[in-house]
């Protein structure tokens, strides 16, 4: 988070892709809590989250597990009229196809619990 905050402290504006870059990057490292802050701080400062960001970010959320939040990043894809990409789509398939995560589904947004219905 030192780079960020000296690219804000320089006067720079960061975008959507520099908070993707940095989002994905603290979810990678496991900085979840600072995660959410960053992205509640992003949206503060009026910059809005893209089909691409919040795509990249339900797929590294889900990629380490962390499936209650990536749903909650799907209801934001929902909410914005936005649709999945196909790799998001595909690991959704992929994860929940497998039976160690059947249960999971449910935490999902309700649209997308088919994941869970399918036998």
């Amino acid at each position: 988070m030192d780079l960020f905050a000296a690219i804000t402290a320089h006067g720079l504006v960061p975008n959507v892709v520099t908070y993707r870059l940095m989002m994905e990057n603290l979810i990678q490292e496991g900085l979840l809590d600072e995660f959410d802050n960053l992205f509640l701080s992003m949206e503060k400062s009026g910059c809005t989250p893209n089909s691409y960001m919040l795509n990249g970010i339900v797929r590294s959320l889900l990629g380490g597990g962390e499936i209650m939040r990536a749903g909650a990043y799907l209801s934001k894809i929902d909410e914005m009229n936005f649709s999945l990409e196909a790799s998001t789509t595909s690991l959704l398939i992929s994860l929940f196809s497998r039976e160690e995560y059947k249960n999971h589904a449910k935490s999902l947004p309700e649209k997308y619990h088919f994941f869970y219905e399918v036998n």
